[in-house]
């Protein structure tokens, strides 16, 4: 899978970077970068128990941006980024409940 690329893939415009664009990636790719890192922050854009259902149009901007890097037959690795309202080794029902259930949903999508 080398060599990679974090890409701080910009999923709207908060930081006042250019957003992420096929171009960007093609960019990218050219320069001879075979993955691409796009970290995600989940918290904000998912509803309340029991689904903690991902937002369609955030889920969407998400798919966007790794069709970008897979249309250029690149491998695409999507994790969480400063998503500090979970902790993996938490024995909270609640938390194994909401990681299950949006980690859940990112895998069906992908």
């Amino acid at each position: 899978m080398e060599p990679g690329q974090y890409h701080g893939c910009q999923h709207g415009n908060r930081l006042g970077q250019p957003v992420t664009t096929q171009a960007m990636i093609d960019a990218v790719h050219k320069q001879g970068f075979k993955t691409m890192r796009e970290p995600v922050t989940w918290n904000g854009h998912f509803g309340g128990s029991p689904t903690y259902t991902i937002d369609a149009t955030w889920m969407a901007r998400v798919a966007a941006i790794a069709n970008y890097a897979l249309n250029d037959s690149m491998y695409v690795m999507i994790n969480t980024h400063h998503d500090g309202w979970y902790n993996l080794s938490s024995t909270s029902p609640t938390v194994q409940a909401e990681v299950v259930a949006i980690w859940t949903q990112i895998a069906n999508a992908f």
